[in-house]
């Protein structure tokens, strides 16, 4: 007989009939093995999961987002819409460069006068804007809005030659002398082409309503008309300017960096036709034909032609259809994506809630 079982039952050692109970290795400790901790704190720069603002597209957050929307530019696109469906803006618009026509000289300075005509269709009430408009003048081009440099502009008295580099050959008055005190203020083709046309507005009766190069502040002002880049421009003393004058160009004088009109200029326009705030007009002007007398210093290519333009405006600046009918899309889109999240989230929320019952 065999004795296995016998032994088994009196073996202490012996607790189960086959193989013996393997032990589960036992973890190594941080302790013992310090290199795990710092293998840990590398992980997340590896992995790029460094901490970060990131935004839990909760359902509620985003109906909330969606419907706030709807709630804020559909009014607004609303308001917008009937305003300039009943805003009753006029204007008179005038070409003038065809009744005389210059042409740039280097030895007498280029500029002629005429008096032409402009009709108002109906009443103007002040405000009236007066505006002067190039049409085929493409100010937005790469080359010339890139010949200025704006630190001058502001006064900054810590440049040098080397930071004026990109105003190209209008930098100095002496191209023998060039040093710091001998440059442009201000430099570059975009202050050298800058509009220096002058207009007086007038009735038929020849009672002046708007002297362009001296407005009187009541009928006519010129405050105000780059009221939003005031601060930006500052007198500085980067060089002396010998001369007032262009180099070899009679008549064209320097502009000052602190004149409004100067200012209205250099915010270059993104349109091929610019069309820069002249004057601001504070007097009624009833129905009919006006004079303007208009002193021409402005040189024009073969393809540029100038234009007067008269217009009033709202608090909008003028009809703006297009951009109320945008707030009314937009907030209209947005109210329909915030339903469609909204029945999906309540959809949801009573099949879960049904299932747990």
């Amino acid at each position: 007989m065999s004795n296995t079982p016998s032994n088994v039952a009196t073996n202490p050692e012996s607790k189960s009939i086959g193989s013996p109970k393997q032990e589960p290795t036992p973890v190594p400790s941080n302790k013992k093995r310090p290199w795990l901790w710092f293998k840990r704190r590398w992980r997340n720069i590896l992995e790029q999961n460094l901490w970060g603002f990131q935004p839990i597209y909760d359902p509620v957050y985003m109906i909330a987002l969606f419907y706030s929307m709807f709630l804020i530019l559909l009014p607004i696109g609303i308001g917008m819409y009937f305003t300039s469906l009943r805003s009753f803006i006029v204007v008179a618009e005038q070409r003038y460069d065809d009744k005389c026509r210059q042409t740039p000289n280097n030895n007498t300075a280029p500029y002629c006068n005429t008096t032409f005509t402009i009709t108002v269709p109906f009443d103007m009430n002040p405000p009236i804007y007066m505006y002067y408009k190039l049409y085929n003048f493409h100010q937005n081009h790469r080359l010339y809005t890139k010949s200025r440099y704006d630190r001058q502009l502001t006064g900054d008295a810590t440049i040098t030659v080397s930071d004026l580099s990109d105003c190209g050959n209008r930098l100095y008055y002496d191209d023998k002398l060039t040093t710091i005190d001998q440059v442009y203020m201000p430099c570059g083709v975009v202050a050298w082409s800058m509009f220096n046309d002058t207009f007086i507005l007038s009735d038929v009766r020849n009672n002046v309503i708007c002297n362009g190069p001296n407005p009187d502040g009541k009928n006519c002002t010129k405050s105000g008309i780059s009221k939003a880049y005031n601060d930006l421009f500052k007198r500085g003393s980067l060089g002396r300017n010998y001369t007032t004058e262009y180099r070899n160009e009679p008549g064209h004088f320097l502009p000052d960096v602190i004149d409004e009109d100067f200012k209205v200029w250099m915010l270059t326009s993104p349109y091929p036709d610019p069309k820069k705030l002249y004057r601001i007009i504070n007097v009624p002007m009833p129905a009919g034909v006006y004079v303007v007398f208009v002193e021409q210093k402005w040189p024009l290519a073969s393809d540029v032609t100038k234009s007067i333009v008269l217009s009033t405006g709202n608090w909008l600046g003028g009809p703006n259809l297009i951009f109320s009918i945008l707030n009314m899309a937009v907030g209209g889109s947005a109210f329909i994506v915030g339903t469609l999240f909204l029945f999906a989230f309540l959809t949801k929320y009573i099949v879960n809630t049904v299932r747990k019952e």
